[in-house]
Formats: structure tokens, sequence, C-alpha cells
């Protein structure tokens, strides 16, 4: 079964910019620990913001992709075999997923607020803008 992910990409330059995007606080977080949440029966990955105040070249743009998508592959994993974890573990329910892909964990969340709660204590922190 083939699930569908929406993922998008944004560089954002000025403080400004970031102002008029409606979007949660953003949390710095090691390579490993990846956020999902399922909504209508898709899977979806979190929006990835690149960069804040500071100018990339296109190559850096599109490593900065590659790394994004392929950092499940990193640790022997592909989306697929996560989202088919996902779904046996609970059952394809909507809301907030936590997977930390180097110790094989999955969490699962209803409502944002706890999810933030568990990636704070696996110790990612929010970032201050």
């Amino acid at each position: 079964m083939e699930e569908e992910f929406t993922q998008r990409y944004q560089i954002i330059n000025s403080s400004e910019e970031l102002k008029k995007i409606p979007t949660r606080q953003s949390y710095t977080r090691p390579l490993h620990i990846v956020t999902y949440w399922r909504k209508d029966n898709d899977f979806l990955i979190e929006k990835t913001t690149l960069t804040l105040g500071k100018s990339l070249k296109q190559s850096e743009i599109e490593a900065a992709k590659l790394m994004h998508d392929a950092v499940e592959e990193h640790f022997g994993l592909t989306r697929k075999e996560i989202f088919s974890i996902l779904l046996e573990l609970y059952g394809g329910q909507q809301g907030y997923y936590v997977v930390d892909l180097k110790n094989r964990q999955y969490f699962y969340y209803k409502n944002y607020e706890d999810m933030i709660v568990k990636l704070e204590e696996l110790g990612c922190k929010p970032v201050d803008y």
C-alpha cells in the first residue's frame, strides 16, 4: 500500500516574512528525531524551514532537500516502512507522531501539546527568532 505524503520547503529571508507565515513554534532537534502527523488517512511530514536571514546558493538548497528526503534511509529505514509501523502500532489514528529513527522508537499523540512535551523530553528545544 502506497502512502501519500506532503512535503514543503520554504526559504525565509527575514523575521518579517516569518511573522506572516501561520506556523507553529519550531523546535531544534537531532537529525534522528522526525515528526509526522496523520490527517484524512494521509501521513504528512513536518514542514521544513531551511534558513532564516541567510542567503543560500541553489546547490545548498538542493543539498538540504536531499538530506531531508533521505534522513530515514540514513538510519536504514524508508518512509513506507515507518508509515507501515505506525499503522500497525497505532491503527492509523489521526494525530501526531514522533519517531526516533536511531533508537527505533515510535510515539503517538492525539494533540500537539502532548507531542511538544515528548520533543522536549528527547532534548528538542524551541527556536526563538
